[in-house]
């Protein structure tokens, strides 16, 4: 076991295995650090941790980036499925369209958020500049 349990590189190894275990389950999180690193903490000390480093939000911040990064491998497939075709098909289309709304969603935590008839018209303007696809 490290120091006293409350130091500060206890709390950082804490934070860690808990941003690393998906879905946040409080007893693997607390499982792991026994196992994994000797840290026998209770629930209580480690809701206290995770209140007061403001984990949670940390967590979903690393939740949107780890989406966003999905959702822009994604779009990327499709621009270049769309420039090897001669045609795309609607449906491809579509689909590029809304990925395209969802990642200006997702980094919309700005304090201009487009509305979705302004994302629509910038994504369907992409497709019909860059692929030639003209819709509606």
């Amino acid at each position: 076991m490290k120091k006293g349990i409350g130091s500060k590189e206890n709390m950082e190894t804490a934070k860690k295995v808990y941003l690393e275990e998906e879905g946040r389950n409080i007893y693997r999180i607390l499982e792991r650090l026994d196992t994994e690193h000797g840290l026998k903490i209770s629930a209580q000390t480690l809701y206290a941790w995770r209140a007061g480093g403001n984990w949670q939000a940390k967590a979903d911040a690393c939740l949107e980036h780890y989406i966003m990064r999905g959702l822009i491998r994604l779009i990327k497939k499709y621009e270049r499925d769309m420039e090897n075709s001669q045609r795309p098909d609607a449906q491809a289309a579509y689909a590029y369209i809304n990925m395209v709304k969802t990642a200006v969603t997702l980094s919309g935590k700005y304090p201009h958020r487009a509305d979705p008839a302004e994302m629509k018209r910038v994504a369907e303007e992409i497709l019909e500049r860059e692929y030639g696809i003209k819709r509606g």
